[in-house]
């Protein structure tokens, strides 16, 4: 009789530890979640982020105390199932959040590749910029200035998404953007098209005055090159669309010079490659913004699913380039990355 009920009295105290716990943790998650817009790492509301880690802790503890009651029925010897390995757990979760959601998402990084351009005269350096996502200014878009200005790119390209969703008519939000724009500059110039967050118009709108150069379904050729350098802009829409609207951009490009796309996805590669585009930037997936070790993206919204998900392929004699980008999905979506770092991309076109 005494020794169920040490039994009984050890297995409340393991419960009101694994209360106070889940107490303790559930108090810290919401500290550093909300201390994150002070951090300039991400500005979305916290419920959405506190619901999964509060979810992700409660499976934990249903884990553990499934475990508990096995080794009972199993050998009573192991009943003391020790409760530091639920403490432990909830550590690992502490530590995975952190890196996620601070860490890693402003960790800017710099991809250089290199393609062979004949016909060019001379070697060209792109920097291609995509998925911004701007809520306000963030330590990624203070990096970005100085970041590009080190590599010194002819021309800087960007391909979609420059705001999150919820914050598209955001005056405040616009400006941050328009701050950044200002800050862009390349001898060749700067040419932007929208993403599926924002239309030609808005970008019309809010671009106007930084000398970034809009393609809305338009052709664009580099006169410093001799006209021997022509950038195709297409506005995001669904793919049946861009596709619809990349045939009838190509009766504009007069055939023998490079040709680089610019447009959000990578949703109409095959059709760009039969047309003998040379090289294609995209951006959309994120890298799938969330990754696992070994497997890569767990979602990329791309029609094309994991089979284009980031960095460079080859598709017949055409190139494409699909970058991670630089900022989160929209919506109340987690604003975390994880083994998806953010990315400026360089590439350099040798003739």
């Amino acid at each position: 009789m005494t020794c169920i009920l040490r039994e009984v009295a050890a297995g409340r105290k393991n419960l009101y530890i694994s209360i106070f716990l889940a107490a303790v943790f559930g108090i810290v998650d919401y500290i550093f979640l909300k201390s994150l817009p002070d951090w300039k790492i991400s500005f979305n509301p916290v419920t959405i982020t506190f619901l999964l880690f509060a979810f992700t802790r409660c499976g934990l503890w249903v884990i553990y105390r499934v475990i508990r009651w096995r080794a009972n029925q199993n050998s009573p010897d192991l009943y003391r199932f020790p409760i530091w390995i639920l403490l432990v757990l909830n550590l690992m979760v502490s530590g995975l959040g952190f890196y996620g959601l601070y860490v890693e998402p402003s960790q800017v990084t710099t991809t250089y590749i290199e393609i062979n351009a004949p016909g060019l005269s001379r070697p060209i350096r792109i920097v291609q910029l995509s998925d911004l996502h701007i809520v306000r200014t963030s330590r990624r878009e203070e990096l970005l200035p100085g970041i590009i200005a080190e590599v010194d790119p002819d021309m800087i390209v960007m391909t979609g998404d420059y705001i999150n969703k919820a914050h598209r008519n955001d005056q405040y939000t616009q400006i941050d953007l328009k701050q950044l724009l200002n800050q862009l500059h390349a001898p060749l110039g700067v040419y932007a098209v929208n993403g599926n967050v924002e239309s030609p118009g808005w970008m019309e709108h809010v671009f106007s005055g930084t000398g970034v150069t809009v393609l809305d379904n338009q052709v664009a050729e580099i006169a410093e090159l001799g006209g021997n350098f022509t950038i195709i802009g297409l506005s995001d829409a669904y793919w049946p669309t861009v596709e619809k609207n990349f045939l009838n951009t190509m009766d504009q490009v007069d055939p023998g010079g490079f040709t680089l796309l610019l447009t959000h996805a990578p949703e109409i590669v095959y059709s760009a490659a039969e047309m003998e585009i040379d090289l294609y930037l995209a951006g959309h997936t994120h890298g799938g913004q969330v990754r696992a070790p070994l497997i890569g993206a767990l979602f990329t919204n791309s029609r094309y699913g994991k089979r284009f998900e980031m960095g460079l392929y080859k598709v017949k004699d055409m190139h494409l380039f699909v970058s991670r980008g630089l900022g989160f999905a929209g919506g109340k979506a987690p604003q975390l990355r994880f083994l998806a770092l953010p990315e400026v991309v360089v590439i350099d076109l040798l003739p």
